[in-house]
């Protein structure tokens, strides 16, 4: 909290962090993942889900989209099968940390972003003109 007029008034973080809804406030909080079915993204999307309230509900959030949609391989072990994604869950969940954490959060109208490829996946902060 931070005074203002001796009024007190919550921080960004503050919002982001604890607020019932913080995209009423803070509008460009949210993620946008978007899964697409060819390598170039440059036609339709196969899947789309808008990410709001806090930040730990972000990253879970994205956490769950990105589970849902990366390919997963199995091999035996004995009689048990185990498991293994295409990705490092834990590399994604730190991807999807970082783009919520580190973002420019002044910027108005830029979701953080997921993008699931059949050949990638890109998780950045913004909007980024390649």
């Amino acid at each position: 909290m931070k005074l203002s007029d001796g009024q007190a008034v919550p921080t960004n973080a503050g919002l982001l962090f604890f607020g019932v809804a913080p995209q009423e406030r803070i509008i460009q909080s949210d993620v946008a993942c978007v899964l697409f079915r060819e390598a170039l993204g440059a036609s339709r999307y196969a899947g789309r889900r808008i990410l709001t309230r806090t930040l730990q509900e972000l990253i879970d959030g994205a956490e769950l989209f990105l589970s849902r949609y990366i390919a997963v391989g199995a091999k035996l072990e004995g009689f048990k099968r185990i498991d293994t994604p295409e990705y490092s869950l834990e590399a994604l969940r730190e991807a999807a940390i970082n783009a919520v954490v580190h973002r420019d959060y002044s910027k108005r109208g830029e979701s953080a972003r997921v993008f699931c490829y059949p050949d990638r996946v890109e998780i950045s902060p913004e909007n980024c003109q390649k």
